[in-house]
């Protein structure tokens, strides 16, 4: 991706026109929070493949690697400890906590969350 590089227009009152791409060089934590959020989903409605289960275990690996690092959010801005972006991985292991729920009332057959 090219690297992002200022534009001279004028852009939205209080930001600037740019180009290129920085997510190349972000950890974006919410992406990560959007996917797992997704992955719960399926799991819970008995539709996650064994694919997107391991898809599911690089994500929350990369989210544990992480844990301790700022993120630059969707936004691409700076890096910072964005709420969003933890809500975003809050809500999933939320997700994951119903289905587990909803195995033990026996209403799904319960399959190993990835780590």
């Amino acid at each position: 991706m090219p690297r992002e590089r200022r534009l001279p227009l004028t852009g939205n009152p209080g930001g600037s026109d740019r180009i290129g791409h920085k997510a190349a060089e972000q950890f974006q934590r919410d992406a990560f929070g959007e996917a797992l959020q997704l992955f719960a989903a399926a799991a819970y409605h008995g539709t996650l493949t064994s694919e997107a289960e391991r898809a599911a275990a690089v994500a929350v690996d990369a989210v544990e690697r992480n844990r301790m690092r700022p993120d630059a959010g969707l936004w691409e801005l700076d890096d910072r400890w964005w709420t969003q972006s933890r809500l975003s991985v809050v809500c999933a292991a939320c997700g994951a906590w119903r289905r587990r729920c909803r195995a033990a009332r026996g209403r799904a057959v319960p399959r190993p969350l990835p780590r």
